[in-house]
């Protein structure tokens, strides 16, 4: 499955395919790349980059046995070096949500986008 994370970030897409196919994703804050420079801008202006437009990035899920092959495929494209595995696809459950866990060890749950972060630009 691919997803563009264009609007609402990877927030947004992530919740639409957890939604989507009844499951629960479990993302890991230290795996997602984010540049420090992204980060710092980020954190003065207030802003969560897990809500911003992505673009030109891709988000795949692919099946466990073959994520470190697609991700070392994928790392040969120029531009994408900084490909990572950012978490996983749990089992279907009633509730479907996508949650973080975070660089200091706890957990938060990670909704959509409810509005617009950002007045859009095109």
């Amino acid at each position: 499955l691919m997803k563009d994370p264009t609007r609402g970030g990877i927030a947004t897409a992530l919740n639409e395919i957890a939604e989507n196919k009844g499951t629960s994703i479990h993302l890991y804050e230290d795996f997602i790349p984010i540049s420090p420079e992204v980060k710092a801008l980020n954190e003065l202006l207030g802003l969560d980059p897990m809500y911003l437009a992505c673009e030109g990035r891709l988000l795949l899920v692919v099946k466990d046995e073959k994520a470190e092959e697609m991700l070392s495929i994928i790392r040969q494209c120029p531009g994408c070096e900084y490909a990572e595995v950012i978490g996983r696809v749990e089992k279907p459950t009633l509730s479907p949500l996508v949650y973080i866990e975070t660089s200091i060890g706890g957990m938060r749950i990670v909704d959509s986008l409810d509005g617009d972060m950002l007045p859009r630009i095109c």
